[in-house]
C-alpha cells in the first residue's frame, strides 16, 4: 500500500508498508509502518538514526523535550507580541498571547475565566 501526502513545512508522508518485524502482541500481522521524510535536506540515514535515538529515550526524556519545545514556542510568541506592540503593558501582552494562540473570541473568554479565578 502506498500513500503520498504533502504536509506543511516540507514534511511528507512517503509510504505505508507492511512491517518487516515479526508479529508481537502489540503488532499483529496487519501492522503497517510509515516511512516519513522529516526534512528535505537531511539524508535518510541521518533520519533513521534520529528515529532510533528518539525511540531509546524514556517517557520522561520525551516529555522534557516537549516541555522545552513548548517553552521555546511560548517565548518566541511573546517576543513577537512585544515587538509588534512596543511599550505594551503586561496585561495587553497576555491578552494578545491568548488571542494569538486561541483566536480572538476564545482567547478573550479563556483570559476572562483565568482572571476571574485569580480574583476569587
Amino acid at each position: 500500500m502506498v500513500a503520498s501526502h504533502q504536509a506543511p513545512y516540507g514534511y511528507s508522508l512517503v509510504r505505508l508498508k507492511r512491517a518487516q518485524e515479526p508479529a508481537t502482541p502489540r503488532c499483529s500481522s496487519r501492522c503497517y509502518t510509515a516511512a516519513v521524510v522529516f526534512s528535505r535536506d537531511t539524508s535518510l540515514e541521518a533520519e533513521r538514526l534520529l528515529v532510533q535515538l528518539l525511540r531509546r529515550k524514556s517517557l520522561g526524556e520525551k516529555l522534557a523535550m516537549i516541555d522545552g519545545a513548548f517553552a521555546t514556542g511560548r517565548m518566541l510568541a511573546l517576543s513577537g507580541i512585544r515587538w509588534r506592540h512596543p511599550g505594551a503593558d503586561p496585561a495587553t501582552i497576555e491578552r494578545e498571547f491568548y488571542r494569538l494562540m486561541l483566536g480572538e473570541e476564545l482567547g478573550d473568554r479563556v483570559l476572562a475565566a483565568k482572571r476571574a479565578r485569580a480574583a476569587e
